[in-house]
């Protein structure tokens, strides 16, 4: 099926990979990048709705493989979330793998956010009239999105593969987010420490993101070892 599916995208994307471009043809691309960049005030990527990350990156770039990473707990879902709601909300179509959390729980996670309501009285539905106010606005905001999430538990490079090809040709999506990249799966090979499946599956996603022409965004666990040194924790 990913054969297949692989086939069907190079013919519908009119695949560049089999033919040899001369400078001048790359010099005029570039140009005609710089100009449209110069008239969307320098946001040349998918926007992230945070202007710090906007100043240094320019929205994040095809074809890029981008790792929000960080001590567990320490909020990578929460951000990524706000990142893929800011994207869609300016009108760009965003996927998300969801290994960790299934799908009621992320979009708990986007009223909440969305609504200024704690997520917790939001799972409970235990919420004043105001609240109850303000999330009914967030689901009317929210509802017409361009977000696509699959919470399938530990998918594997070729799912996230196939899945991401269908998306693209389905939605037209510019960006996918997976969380996260160490519960993703990957076939065991003799003599493979999980290391090196790790280092597999990034270095498939990367291949993936150019593949695709769109920014691939993995969230990946740092180790807790920092905390037990002393001095300062940050990583």
């Amino acid at each position: 099926i990913e054969v297949a599916e692989k086939g069907v995208m190079g013919i519908s994307m009119n695949s560049s990979m089999s033919v040899d471009e001369e400078l001048p043809s790359l010099l005029a691309k570039e140009m005609n990048r710089m100009e449209k960049a110069s008239k969307m005030d320098g946001l040349i990527g998918v926007t992230s709705g945070f202007t710090t990350i906007y100043r240094v990156t320019g929205g994040w770039q095809e074809p890029d493989l981008i790792i929000l990473a960080g001590r567990p707990g320490s909020g990578k879902t929460g951000l990524a979330v706000c990142l893929a709601v800011n994207a869609a909300k300016a009108g760009i179509p965003i996927g998300v793998f969801s290994l960790e959390m299934s799908s009621s729980q992320l979009i708990t996670r986007m009223i909440s956010g969305e609504s200024s309501v704690n997520s917790m009285k939001v799972r409970r539905a235990k919420m004043h009239d105001h609240e109850w106010q303000q999330v009914h606005g967030s689901l009317e905001r929210l509802s017409d999105l361009p977000l696509y999430l699959d919470d399938t538990p530990g998918v594997s490079l070729s799912y996230v593969r196939s899945k991401a090809r269908r998306w693209v040709r389905k939605y037209g999506i510019k960006m996918v987010i997976i969380d996260y990249l160490q519960l993703m799966s990957s076939p065991a090979i003799k003599n493979k420490n999980r290391e090196q499946e790790v280092a597999d599956i990034s270095k498939g996603l990367k291949i993936l993101a150019k593949e695709l022409g769109i920014p691939v965004m993995p969230l990946s666990q740092l180790s807790r070892a920092n905390e037990l040194r002393g001095g300062s924790k940050r990583p």
